[in-house]
């Protein structure tokens, strides 16, 4: 199984590693490149703003795998952050910007918190590892020792890691991008209760993780508003989880409640009539209908709750 990260915040997430295999290998060389002591696949802001040249941002900008072409072609990048230092807390991730997000469930505390650090235990908050119910995790990896050498880094999980099968799973799905937003990045410190912040940071770098950036290359079907420690076992609005495309697009909607939570722009969803699209385990690409349950589409968001349902 491909990992959802290489090594902490700073590093690619899964989008990157799966460049060779999409006829992208000079793209993959391009974060291997060692970058100071930090070893290689570092996807930070000083990297894409300093690192690169105007034609390396070009190719990663301008890659088509990640772009649904019912939203976008050509060049899509996040080319406007200013923040060199890279706060985990900011959502400013420059670096190229996508349509689809990896599938991510935990079981304990946020989901959007991903990492775990070089020593492969668990820090304090982060219990990305041992409470992971999606179907990617982070890999095992050994940090370079000094200036000059890469990193290296293993898959944590085989396809075992799916014990309830592949054809049971949801791997990938269309996020949703509320109508107006595209290519919008906010490049502004985190605020919940900020909606226009909220609504838009999903539409940063694809590449990058941790805290909110996460939201630009990953997605939970359980709750989009469970960020607290009651988990993502239960789903606390009544509607419907996956979005259609003018969904929470508008700034005037109350911030919280119900059903204009601005945290529900982070959900799933296409610009596709009715259904959002989503790759299974094995393989199969699916068109989920809008209006699946979210007892339906929690049960394909965890590898190993034993449920079996039918998608309609």
């Amino acid at each position: 199984m491909p990992p959802y990260a290489v090594a902490g915040s700073a590093r690619s997430l899964l989008w990157g590693l799966l460049y060779p295999y999409m006829e992208q290998q000079a793209l993959y060389d391009t974060l291997q490149e060692p970058y100071s002591y930090l070893g290689g696949f570092v996807t930070i802001n000083d990297w894409w703003n300093s690192k690169l040249d105007t034609n390396h941002r070009k190719a990663f900008g301008s890659f088509s795998g990640y772009q649904c072409p019912t939203r976008r072609s050509g060049y899509y990048a996040n080319e406007f952050a200013t923040n060199n230092n890279d706060i985990n807390d900011r959502m400013d991730a420059a670096g190229p910007q996508g349509d689809y997000a990896f599938v991510c469930s935990n079981r304990t505390g946020n989901w959007w918190y991903f990492e775990n650090d070089a020593s492969g235990t668990l820090t304090t908050t982060l219990n990305c590892i041992s409470g992971a119910r999606g179907p990617f995790r982070p890999a095992f990896y050994t940090l370079a020792g000094t200036a000059g050498q890469q990193l290296t880094w293993t898959p944590r999980d085989t396809f075992a890691w799916c014990s309830d099968g592949l054809s049971n799973q949801f791997f990938i799905g269309e996020k949703h991008i509320p109508l107006g937003r595209l290519g919008q990045c906010p490049n502004n410190v985190y605020a919940s209760s900020n909606a226009v912040r909220t609504r838009t940071m999903g539409e940063c770098s694809y590449l990058r993780g941790y805290a909110s950036r996460t939201t630009s290359a990953a997605r939970t079907l359980a709750s989009y508003e469970a960020f607290t420690a009651t988990g993502l076992t239960a789903n606390i609005i009544g509607e419907y989880p996956i979005c259609r495309p003018s969904d929470y697009e508008s700034d005037t909607e109350p911030p919280a409640g119900p059903y204009h939570s601005a945290y529900r722009a982070l959900g799933f969803g296409s610009w596709h009539p009715g259904i959002c699209n989503f790759l299974l385990g094995d393989v199969a690409v699916r068109g989920v209908a809008v209006t699946t349950t979210t007892k339906i589409l929690r049960v394909y968001s965890f590898v190993d709750d034993g449920e079996v349902v039918s998608l309609p």
